[in-house]
């Protein structure tokens, strides 16, 4: 285990935090719920259809005895949490009828989300069943944004294993942002992304992080006004924001992580090759760099973890395994930004 992720372990049994799992009837989600309870990482609050859970249990060996299953069909907050998503839809001037209302709670999803928001729950964690694009859309519609124009994002942990070469970030932890939210980021977007990975890097890392806005150019070294301005630009922002960080733009992820490439490509840049936040330009290349630092890479992907979010809330990638969906409880739990 990577050491960063057994000091969360260590955090996250000083201090439990219930986690609500929506997905049931997914075997693995109900084996990381019994791994979880008995290491004392989290008490997980199972939501959904109590018989799919018990009959997939039982069918599979798994001892989720103890564990609390809220049935939300049948829950007494059922309306309670109806009215709630109409008052909220009410206060952004959109119309919501009972029966919209009752059908958004009818989803385990969502009915799991309103238990954050409502705090019923401390956090959820979903993603092992549904796409990331369900998962936002709960996240968004259900518990918002913490503060008006702020932009709702994802980023991934991503942990190096014992083997690499050479280790990235801070002591082989780093962060990929944005890996599950905005497929073509504005600007403003990017900004906000930026912002927000900072303030998780400082949450989970304990770091005053170096941060690279990335790209397919190195300080000109291609011309694409469009693409490339935007790196450019929202790296000046963020630099104003924050004068005490260390953050350039653009920057190809050689020159990001090689001291040795970045004194030819880029030698008067201040990152020297030394990054613990990057800041993809759009969906695509984030998305695909986690997955490939994954699967050849060997690296631990964790997440994606929504930011700037109002309550804690993370998602899966639908190839994870039980381990997986433990592990991003644990940091879901222990997370103090959102």
């Amino acid at each position: 285990m990577h050491p960063l992720l057994a000091e969360f372990h260590e955090r996250a049994k000083a201090n439990p935090k219930t986690i609500a799992l929506p997905e049931l009837d997914d075997v693995r989600t109900l084996r990381a719920a019994a791994r979880a309870k008995k290491k004392g990482l989290a008490i997980p609050v199972l939501v959904g259809e109590p018989d799919k859970a018990l009959e997939l249990a039982l069918r599979h060996q798994i001892d989720i005895s103890g564990i609390e299953i809220v049935d939300h069909m049948r829950s007494d907050d059922f309306d309670v949490f109806c009215q709630e998503y109409i008052r909220r839809r009410e206060r952004k001037g959109k119309s919501v009828s009972d029966r919209i209302a009752a059908k958004m709670m009818s989803s385990p999803l969502n009915f799991a989300s309103a238990m954050v928001l409502m705090d019923r729950v401390f956090g959820t964690v979903a993603g092992a069943a549904n796409l990331t694009s369900n998962v936002v859309r709960s996240a968004l519609f259900t518990i918002g944004p913490k503060e008006e124009g702020v932009t709702a994002s994802s980023c991934t942990l991503m942990l190096q294993p014992d083997s690499a070469p050479e280790k990235i970030g801070e002591n082989g932890a780093f962060i990929f942002a944005d890996s599950g939210v905005i497929p073509q980021p504005t600007l403003d977007e990017v900004t906000h992304i930026g912002m927000s990975a900072i303030e998780t890097a400082r949450d989970l890392l304990k770091v005053e992080p170096r941060v690279s806005l990335l790209c397919y150019s190195t300080h000109g070294s291609a011309v694409h006004p469009a693409e490339i301005e935007k790196m450019i630009q929202a790296a000046k922002i963020l630099k104003a924001k924050y004068p005490e960080l260390v953050i350039d733009g653009e920057l190809q992820f050689d020159a990001a992580v090689s001291p040795e490439i970045c004194s030819f490509k880029a030698p008067e840049s201040p990152i020297r090759g030394h990054t613990h936040v990057f800041i993809f330009p759009d969906l695509n290349s984030g998305n695909i760099a986690y997955k490939i630092a994954e699967r050849l890479g060997g690296c631990q992907a964790l997440g994606p973890l929504f930011q700037g979010l109002a309550k804690p809330m993370s998602d899966l990638s639908r190839g994870c395994t039980d381990a997986d969906i433990v592990d991003v409880m644990v940091v879901t739990s222990i997370r103090t930004t959102t």
